[in-house]
């Protein structure tokens, strides 16, 4: 990029405006530089928190999901609970359409 730059101010423009237009030109690159740097260390520190975040859901969910698994007493519970709840959605149409 330097070389490109160097190569563009002594092409275009004359050499009694060269100086300024070639400090113009080297600190406009270094701010954007450093600034891209910036956004590039804060995206890195932003991607790490989010990755942090979803692998420590995942072990969560997965932990708790392996002893709902591994518990036969739990299991059946839920699907009694289930069962009942569905029972009961269906009796409340069943009996609402023949109310009507």
């Amino acid at each position: 990029m330097y070389l490109f730059v160097q190569s563009f101010i002594h092409s275009f423009v004359d050499s009694s405006n060269r100086s300024f237009v070639q400090s113009f030109f080297f600190s406009f690159f270094f701010q954007n530089t450093a600034r891209l740097d910036m956004l590039k260390t804060k995206a890195a520190e932003r991607r790490d928190t989010i990755m942090s975040g979803i692998t420590v859901a995942a072990t969560t969910l997965g932990a708790g999901l392996a002893d709902f698994l591994e518990d036969s007493e739990r299991r059946s519970a839920f699907v009694v609970a289930i069962s009942t709840a569905v029972l009961g959605i269906y009796t409340a149409k069943v009996t609402k359409h023949r109310l009507l």
